[in-house]
């Protein structure tokens, strides 16, 4: 997957770009539904933050 990401000094330009890239969308979208989370007590558990 081509991941390609814009030079601009502009944030919103920038997140406009980037919602519009689907390929990018699709993939966070898939990514998401995966189900498998990880709750961030769990992680400083994980690495022995707590």
């Amino acid at each position: 997957m081509a991941r390609i990401f814009g030079d601009s000094d502009d944030f919103e330009q920038e997140v406009s770009v980037t919602s519009e890239n689907q390929e990018l969308m699709a993939f966070l979208a898939e990514r998401r539904s995966n189900g498998k989370r990880v709750s961030m007590a769990d992680v400083k558990k994980q690495l022995g933050l707590t």
